[in-house]
Order: structure tokens, then C-alpha cells, then sequence
């Protein structure tokens, strides 16, 4: 397996798990809290050499190898569409902010500032850290007319804090939509190169335990 597919199918991963915890939010007010913070963290990770800089934890992004496998598979194609659905405009957001350099400037900048104050907190997943973020989201992304729709139970969605983290996990993932694409991911593979991405997804998500090191 090319290291070139291994890194864009973890990269990809991200952008999945990050649009899977979307989900769980607005129908279950919930989230798996490991998943969660690896897709929080990932943000932080601002200048890595390699993929596994951003996820960097032991089978970092598996829920999202999860389901990449799950649904290229055939398996369980329907339980993820709301995922699927977001992951696309995720892909088709991150395209167009990559076309605003003031946007990606002012957005690296917050995150850096969130990034300092996570040390005044007792970890990333604070409320006032979760709130932040999803500031940054509101600002940038959330001024163009292109918008991410969520659907789900409007009694989670009503929430503020659930609305927070909706908001930052959606940030998330933009942040993994954008390294896939500058790892050379392009939405016609998710089509074309299925056999590939879910060969890759089943070699990173069956590692012992252990993430290959490039």
C-alpha cells in the first residue's frame, strides 16, 4: 500500500469522524468523548511534517477508518448517511476557503489564541475552549453562503453547548477536509478509487495496536 494512499485515507478518516460526531450531537445531545477529543485536538496540530503529526495517539481517527470501512463496504451505508452528507460539504466548504487566504490567516491566528489558553483549562474539551471554536467557525466560515445544514432532534440542537460543539467539530472538519486535499484528495477518488481507500482504511484500522510511523 502506497504511503501516499495511507496518509490521505487518515486524513479522510478525520474529516468522517469529525462529520460522525455532527451527527451523534444533534440526534443523541451526545458524543464518544475519545473520538471527540482526538477530532478537537486535531486542530491544534498547526504545522505538522506528517499526517501522523495530527493524529498522533494510537488508532487515532479509527472511528472515522470506521467508517470509511462500513460504508465502502457496503455494510452499513444508510446508518452513516447524515455523515456521508456532511463529510461531502466539508470537502466542498474546505475548497472554497482554501480560495481565502485573509479567511485562513484569521482563522489560524484564533486557533492559536484557543491553543494558548487550553493550559488555563483542564483540557481542550472546556466549555470556554469548545465555545472559542466554535467563534472561529461562526466568523469565517459561517459568512458564506454556502451552509453546512444540520438535521436532528431539535431539543439537542436548541442547545447552546451542544450548538458549540457542532460548531467546532464542524471547524474540525474543514481542518482534516484540508489536509486530505493538501495530501492530493480529491472528491472523484470517494468514486473512482473505493477499492483503494477502503484497502487502506482496513491496513491503518488493523495495525496491532499501533500507528505506522512514515
Amino acid at each position: 500500500m502506497k504511503k501516499k494512499m495511507l496518509d490521505q485515507t487518515l486524513a479522510l478518516a478525520g474529516v468522517f469522524q469529525a462529520a460522525r460526531m455532527v451527527d451523534n450531537i444533534a440526534h443523541r445531545g451526545s458524543v464518544p468523548e475519545q473520538s471527540y477529543e482526538e477530532s478537537i485536538n486535531s486542530l491544534f496540530s498547526l504545522d505538522p511534517s506528517t499526517v501522523y503529526d495530527v493524529y498522533s495517539t494510537d488508532h487515532a481517527a479509527q472511528l472515522g477508518l470506521d467508517i470509511i470501512e462500513q460504508v465502502l463496504s457496503q455494510e452499513k451505508p444508510g446508518q452513516y448517511a447524515e455523515t456521508i452528507r456532511y463529510t461531502l460539504a466539508l470537502i466542498h466548504l474546505e475548497k472554497m476557503l482554501s480560495k481565502k487566504a485573509g479567511l485562513l490567516s484569521t482563522i489560524r491566528r484564533r486557533v492559536e489564541t484557543s491553543k494558548d489558553q487550553i493550559k488555563h483549562f483542564d483540557s481542550s474539551l472546556h466549555a470556554a475552549i469548545i465555545s472559542k471554536l466554535a467563534s472561529i467557525y461562526v466568523d469565517t466560515l459561517g459568512t458564506f453562503r454556502f451552509r453546512i445544514q444540520v438535521r436532528g432532534n431539535a431539543n439537542y440542537l436548541q442547545n447552546p453547548v451542544n450548538t458549540d460543539r457542532v460548531r467546532a467539530s464542524l471547524l474540525a472538519g474543514i481542518r482534516s477536509a484540508m489536509l486530505w486535499r493538501q495530501l492530493g484528495g480529491r472528491r472523484w477518488q470517494l468514486f473512482f478509487n473505493r477499492g483503494k481507500l477502503l484497502q487502506a482504511a482496513h491496513e491503518l484500522n488493523h495495525q496491532d495496536g499501533s500507528v505506522i510511523i512514515h
